[in-house]
């Protein structure tokens, strides 16, 4: 549960979700397989996720408040529209790759993936002054934006991942606090519609209740203190947390894709 909570706050300060931590820390320590770490994660995921939104809605905005981000709701909508279908996408290619290869495959090619991203995105923070954003507006490819962030939410069990700072910021001129808020809500809808497949198809993996309940417990708890400290935060601050994150998960992802490469 201290892992939920603590992996929930950074995820609700930096926008990126809490699975992105999560997840391969229940990697490398759990014992769990790639299917049953993934359905969790993306389950605490959802709950950091639903709390940190509904905090933010409880305690409105101030427009007035040069801490608040302005959030553009026809841009939210076509992200989350989009978030949805590739929730649902996303579920169903982990359920594939993980029918046709061993669990152990199936974490070395989910760790990879966070490696190589995790790495690419702190590669973008640092050169961000000196890269353009597009500020792209047509709807069609924002709604692109939320399927292919969705899908890759849905697929490693993150949540959504810094990936979505680099999406919204590059093509769409965000900042980072307005994108952490954007990249929440995309966690929520594909996380949200992920867990909807699940529970439709029945494709339950093998999981122990007690564990869920305090993980989601946790996930709620620090999405709410999480909320409230990137109220309070600076533009700045969230930055540094965000690539102290980073740093962080590269280590632990590429110990857990060393683990998995050398299992029988």
């Amino acid at each position: 549960m201290l892992a939920a909570v603590a992996t929930a706050v950074l995820g609700a300060v930096c926008g990126i979700g809490g699975g992105i931590l999560l997840k391969p820390l229940l990697d490398a320590f759990s014992g769990m397989d790639a299917g049953t770490v993934s359905f969790l994660s993306g389950c605490t995921v959802l709950s950091m996720a639903a709390v940190s939104l509904l905090h933010g809605v409880v305690r409105g905005k101030n427009i007035s408040d040069k801490n608040e981000p302005k959030l553009n709701l026809r841009v939210c909508a076509l992200l989350s529209a989009g978030a949805v279908i590739g929730g649902l996408l996303g579920r169903q290619l982990f359920h594939l790759l993980a029918r046709d290869i061993s669990g152990s495959a199936a974490g070395a090619v989910q760790s990879a993936a966070i490696l190589l991203m995790c790495a690419a995105v702190l590669v973008y923070l640092f050169a961000k002054k000196r890269i353009r954003p597009r500020g792209i507006r047509h709807p069609l490819p924002i709604t692109g934006a939320g399927l292919a962030l969705g899908t890759l939410s849905a697929f490693l069990g993150i949540g959504g991942g810094p990936l979505n700072h680099v999406v919204l910021s590059f093509f769409f001129g965000m900042d980072t606090k307005t994108g952490a808020a954007n990249s929440l809500l995309i966690v929520f809808f594909a996380q949200a519609a992920s867990l909807a497949g699940t529970a439709f198809t029945g494709s339950w993996p093998v999981f122990d209740w007690r564990a869920l309940l305090l993980m989601c417990a946790g996930g709620a708890l620090g999405g709410l203190v999480g909320s409230a400290l990137a109220k309070r935060a600076a533009q700045r601050q969230v930055e540094w947390t965000l690539r102290a994150a980073l740093m962080l998960m590269i280590g632990v992802s590429a110990y857990n894709l060393m683990r998995f490469l050398a299992a029988p």
